[in-house]
């Protein structure tokens, strides 16, 4: 399915229902995608073995992964990362290997569960459970991770403190 060279869709788009599965199709093809497994496939990383690819001339992600734009990604999930294939360590890598290694090109915000931590909002008064490899990622392996509950009442100051992040890499974003 082509989207006619954009992102997005409009009416002219004589398939509107291929069009919303490209522009929706993340993962490679299991019932509950992981969320580093989806993310791998959409940049087309080999550690993710379904030999199709997101990012080609045609394919559904053309144009996801540009020379002249930092790598955003913002990961909402309530559940514990436990099986994507892989672990932090070679998620690092990937991210980073597909903006030429610059680590203030790769940006990474999640908002998920806090039971591995206490005190925690999601469970209060009990104890911090196994760590999720979530945490792990993001705050001892990304330069430029930041994680919030799912649980919070509100997320409007970590959107802006992420967003107060982002303008000075931006500013010093040099594109390849």
């Amino acid at each position: 399915m082509k989207l006619r060279g954009r992102r997005y869709i409009t009416n002219e788009d004589e398939d509107l229902v291929g069009a919303l599965t490209c522009l929706a199709r993340v993962g490679y093809g299991v019932a509950s995608p992981q969320t580093f497994d989806a993310i791998l496939a959409a940049l087309d990383h080999p550690l993710i073995p379904s030999g199709e690819t997101f990012n080609g001339p045609g394919d559904c992600n053309e144009g996801f992964l540009r020379d002249d734009a930092l790598l955003l990604l913002v990961i909402i999930q309530n559940t514990y990362e436990h099986w994507s294939l892989g672990g932090p360590y070679q998620w690092r890598k990937a991210l980073y290997a597909v903006k030429g290694g610059d680590e203030d090109a790769v940006v990474a915000l999640a908002i998920t569960t806090d039971n591995d931590i206490s005190p925690n909002l999601c469970s209060p008064g009990e104890p911090a459970g196994a760590t999720n490899r979530m945490r792990l990622f993001m705050e001892e392996q990304l330069k430029h991770g930041t994680m919030a509950s799912i649980c919070a009442p509100a997320y409007g100051s970590f959107f802006q403190e992420v967003a107060a992040q982002l303008a000075p890499l931006c500013d010093q974003f040099i594109p390849r």
